[in-house]
């Protein structure tokens, strides 16, 4: 006979007639679970001895002074990361720490971390092989889970403020020249890639990958030549369920009362699974859309031959389902290899949609406003100006700046 209580482990009696309580009481700085036992005669003797540990723990674990790095790690992220991060970015955050942050700094004292420590887990984090820019993310969630520990009083200041973010080299994302963007939508509808369409659409509208792959036929309206871009699909993590009586290393994902794992006021809808239709982080990408013309024209013929699915969705897999985020890329780089473009990744025909409007003469306003940036600042880094724009400035440049006899 077992039985569990949410969050208190598991209560069972044992051959010998003994009840027993087991319940997880942290993580031993190595990522390993630290499981705790009480045993009675009673059922009712036994849940009060498990209360007076809960209590001794609960004391000694939440005086400032002993609170470890593994303890508070583990309680930001179930409560204040939980409520203010989107869950995707939470689910990256948790698996940083339990691979990086807990088994290098988790038996630390939160009192006890210095500049020193921060350096330490900067070195087994490049020792585990990860790229600068991991280095950073992970040294960006120790360092917001010390600032809330700061707003707590749990400790006076956070040491990665006195050592600062590592540095990583950042890679130039390239963008395709509108002969080689026209060659990868012409080359997909020749060869008749059923996905031509949504190459087209990302060239034409500078939509996000999640955007797209989410995108419904009910806000796609090809009469008005407008899109809303208010939605996009997300994968979300799944939690146990209140009550679900399921055992302590039974995967959330296995609950038959299972749910998203999700903040309260997380505004969403269900897809399939676990994967959900949300709203973009900021409100600024919630936009609407115009289509220009050969998209409308391409999307026209697409919708003749479009086989329905459940969900209602633009594109969608041969069985009916969501498509997958991975398969996109990787038919994204097929049509690229086709067409005999260079092969950049899904997110460059973002920055390729923003270089072509900046050719176009479209003022960065307006582009910002076309891919639901919050500023013009955030649409920067998407606009590359091409050779024949910096040869045109030039020329203007000589003309404005004449030499007299140099000319």
């Amino acid at each position: 006979m077992r039985t569990r209580d949410v969050g208190l482990g598991s209560l069972y009696k044992t051959k010998r007639g003994y009840w027993t309580a087991a319940f997880t009481v942290g993580y031993d700085g190595k990522g390993r679970q630290v499981r705790r036992t009480v045993s009675a005669k009673t059922q009712s003797r036994v849940l009060e001895k498990r209360r007076q540990l809960l209590r001794e723990l609960e004391e000694s674990s939440t005086a400032p002074e002993k609170i470890t790095v593994e303890t508070w790690m583990q309680r930001w992220l179930d409560t204040t990361a939980f409520e203010k991060l989107n869950p995707r970015v939470l689910a990256d955050y948790r698996s940083k720490n339990r691979l990086y942050i807990t088994p290098t700094l988790g038996s630390y004292r939160l009192r006890d971390l210095g500049a020193d420590e921060v350096r330490e887990l900067h070195a087994a984090a490049r020792q585990a092989g990860l790229s600068d820019r991991t280095v950073q993310i992970v040294h960006t969630v120790l360092s917001t889970a010390l600032s809330d520990a700061v707003r707590e009083g749990k400790i006076d200041q956070n040491p990665c403020e006195r050592v600062g973010r590592p540095r990583a080299r950042s890679r130039q994302r390239q963008a395709l020249s509108v002969m080689h963007a026209r060659k990868v939508i012409i080359a997909a509808f020749e060869e008749e890639d059923p996905l031509a369409s949504m190459w087209a659409s990302f060239l034409f509208l500078g939509a996000r990958k999640a955007e797209l792959i989410g995108l419904e036929w009910s806000r796609l309206d090809l009469e008005f030549a407008a899109v809303d871009l208010s939605w996009q699909v997300q994968s979300i993590p799944w939690a146990h369920g209140e009550e679900c009586g399921c055992e302590a290393e039974v995967r959330a994902a296995r609950c038959p009362k299972r749910r998203h794992a999700v903040p309260p006021g997380f505004e969403y809808r269900e897809l399939y699974r676990s994967r959900l239709w949300t709203r973009p982080k900021t409100v600024t990408s919630m936009r609407v859309t115009p289509i220009p013309a050969p998209l409308v024209a391409a999307l026209t013929v697409y919708r003749e031959k479009h086989v329905p699915n459940p969900h209602g969705l633009v594109w969608a897999g041969a069985d009916g389902r969501p498509l997958m985020e991975r398969a996109v890329s990787a038919g994204w780089r097929e049509a690229c290899r086709r067409a005999g473009a260079p092969p950049v990744d899904l997110h460059s025909a973002r920055h390729t949609t923003a270089t072509l409007l900046l050719e176009s003469q479209v003022p960065p306003e307006v582009i910002s406003q076309i891919l639901g940036h919050s500023s013009v600042i955030s649409t920067r880094p998407y606009l590359h100006v091409g050779q024949a724009q910096a040869t045109a400035a030039m020329d203007a440049l000589g003309s404005y700046l004449r030499l007299p006899g140099l000319e």
